[in-house]
């Protein structure tokens, strides 16, 4: 950890001694990790053909498998589901709890010939 004088002060006013660089202090404890990340919600614009899935915590959208997305009308109705092409685009690859992608001209074509997809938030 490296810090600098303007960190913070004491109750006089006196400024924190600074270190940086080969002086900077080892974190005493440090626990990594280990909490997988939970779908928390998800949309779906036709319009704009943008699929924006939350996340519960930071992901890194450059990680996404877009073949392990689908989208089903219903949990028992598999007929009326689409697994999305690896020509879908990552809209933002940064770090964040929201990730956006780009559907492909063939996932979109494909989900409209569904009868039962895409149709409302309630079978998507």
């Amino acid at each position: 950890v490296s810090i600098a004088p303007s960190f913070i002060q004491d109750n006089a006013g006196n400024a924190v001694n600074a270190f940086s660089g080969t002086s900077a202090m080892r974190a005493s404890y440090f626990v990594s990790d280990s909490t997988p990340p939970v779908l928390t919600g998800a949309q779906l614009d036709m319009n704009s053909t943008l699929l924006t899935l939350t996340f519960n915590e930071m992901v890194q959208a450059s990680s996404l498998v877009f073949s392990s997305i689908v989208l089903t009308s219903s949990a028992s109705n598999t007929s009326q589901s689409v697994t999305l092409s690896l020509t879908s685009q990552l809209v933002t690859s940064s770090i964040n709890t929201k990730v956006y992608v780009r559907l492909a001209a063939a996932d979109v074509l494909l989900i409209k010939s569904k009868t039962l997809l895409a149709k409302s938030a309630g079978s998507t």
